[in-house]
């Protein structure tokens, strides 16, 4: 068994992060109803030119960075593995809603500088 993110599991034929923002700018208009809050425009066809400029992706190029956590702090699927520092929080999402018999924390040592 492998990783996988939430999306990839809810939504296996989504298998591009294009494909996810397209998702998300669809949605965007119900979420801002329910939130009261008007999130930045999502500027797809300009996220599709970076994204296919692979090697020039970096970490820091999330458009939208804001509305993509408050979809993934209130459940909605991310193309996102989640992570943290501490084993005990990643034990405790691991467990908090476990849907099969065995769950998995997996730990990478990492030098920081």
């Amino acid at each position: 068994m492998g990783l996988d993110t939430t999306l990839s599991r809810e939504y296996p034929k989504l298998n591009r992060l294009s494909d996810y923002y397209h998702l998300i700018s669809k949605i965007k208009p119900e979420v801002e109803v329910f939130t009261n809050h008007i999130w930045p425009n999502i500027d797809v066809v300009a996220i599709e030119r970076r994204l296919e400029a692979y090697d020039s992706l970096r970490l820091d190029f999330l458009p939208v960075c804001e509305y993509l956590i408050y979809l993934r702090h209130h459940g909605f699927p991310s193309p996102f593995l989640d992570w943290s520092r501490s084993l005990y929080v990643a034990a405790f999402f691991a467990f908090q809603k476990a849907e099969a018999d065995r769950v998995a924390v997996f730990v990478s040592q990492v030098k920081v500088r």
